[in-house]
């Protein structure tokens, strides 16, 4: 097959790694008006709130400061109740128009915008096909989650390997067949010579290591918005923001502030959801190690340890990836989604797993991973 002129999957391939099919979706297959159309919901909050603004500015009361800020209120409100039922999935729309596919004899690569995620064909779920019109599809891998955080989100997380789809694209059948033949077995991995960065215990050999591409804040806080998380943070901060412009405007003394001290604890949670939370794992990428051995998944944040050791139902991926860096997510998502359950949550946005940050040359980690899974002999 020719090989596209863009190259943005290069530096996630190995020297050895196969192209096997490469493509993208349809943009007439992609259901962009039921997308739309899922909306249609909130056209009633639109209008309620449309009532309320018009009631309220050509009233009586269009000159009373408060007034003005409740209508500012309303104002933010419409604006999230049209995000919530059309600007997602107009952006999503827009992202999947611009989609790339790439499939290898090791793993199945997904350019969306500007972030690169993937999944192994070693721990792959079991993919299955959508038929659509013609000879299109939608091939789906696992639970094909349709919560619309994990269809939205671009937040490192299990979410992305549940909802990850190759949405609408050309001879679906052949393609399904094409990761059917992928490399299931693990590819040798020579141990490396280097210094381990972490201690590991005797006999113990180190087969990858490596420490975050720390990056610009920017950045930082781009890949760690949860997009769950929006529009609570929004609320939590948009609303003691206009309390305490009262306060200012009112001048009232200090005892006030005091007392309304739970306002302020809701708008820093709020400023948490927005990203502020961004900062400590900004700060804490500098000081993060990983070393990947024969045995287990190592990583110290200055002097705390901790440990991953694979089962049969652990699977990893690699999500946000960016100029040949990406996070290597570790997890179970049969025990995430038993753990949504339990708790009534439905979303795995939440669900981080046992995170590489921002590794560099993060495939030829997930090589060095596929050879800590075990086989039935192996676990039992």
């Amino acid at each position: 097959m020719r090989v596209s002129e863009h190259e943005w999957y290069e530096p996630y391939l190995q020297p050895d790694e196969e192209i096997r099919w490469q493509g993208r979706p349809d943009r007439h297959e992609l259901g962009a008006i039921g997308e739309v159309a899922g909306g249609a919901p909130m056209l009633r909050m639109l209008g309620w709130g449309g009532c309320i603004l018009y009631m309220v500015l050509t009233g009586a009361n269009t000159d009373n400061p408060i007034a003005w800020g409740f209508c500012g209120i309303v104002a933010v409100w419409l604006l999230i109740a049209f995000f919530i039922g059309f600007g997602k999935p107009l952006l999503a729309i827009g992202r999947l128009r611009k989609a790339e596919y790439i499939i290898t004899d090791r793993r199945i690569l997904r350019k969306m915008g500007r972030a690169v995620d993937a999944l192994d064909s070693r721990c792959l779920p079991a993919p299955c096909l959508r038929r659509g019109a013609m000879h299109y599809g939608t091939i789906t891998f696992g639970a094909g989650s349709a919560d619309l955080d994990s269809r939205y989100t671009r937040h490192p997380s299990l979410a992305l390997a549940d909802a990850f789809e190759l949405r609408a694209i050309p001879e679906a059948a052949k393609v399904l067949d094409v990761i059917a033949s992928m490399e299931k077995s693990a590819v040798p991995v020579k141990p490396l010579s280097d210094l381990p960065l972490i201690p590991l215990e005797e006999g113990e050999r180190v087969l990858w290591q490596g420490c975050p591409e720390r990056g610009s804040l920017p950045l930082t806080f781009t890949m760690n918005l949860n997009s769950d998380r929006l529009l609570g943070g929004i609320w939590a901060t948009l609303l003691p923001a206009a309390l305490l412009a009262v306060f200012i405007w009112l001048k009232v003394p200090g005892d006030a502030y005091l007392a309304a001290a739970p306002f302020w604890c809701v708008m820093l949670y709020g400023l948490h959801c927005l990203g502020l939370f961004s900062l400590r794992i900004h700060r804490q990428m500098g000081n993060e190690e990983y070393v990947i051995t024969d045995r287990r998944v190592l990583r110290r944040v200055k002097t705390k340890l901790t440990e991953h050791v694979f089962t049969r139902e652990d699977m990893f991926f690699l999500a946000q990836g960016r100029d040949g860096c990406g996070t290597v997510v570790i997890g179970n998502l049969r025990e995430a989604h038993r753990k949504a359950a339990r708790i009534r949550r439905y979303s795995l946005t939440g669900e981080p797993g046992f995170q590489l940050r921002a590794i560099p040359d993060p495939t030829r980690a997930m090589d060095a991973l596929s050879a800590l899974i075990p086989s039935a002999n192996e676990e039992e």
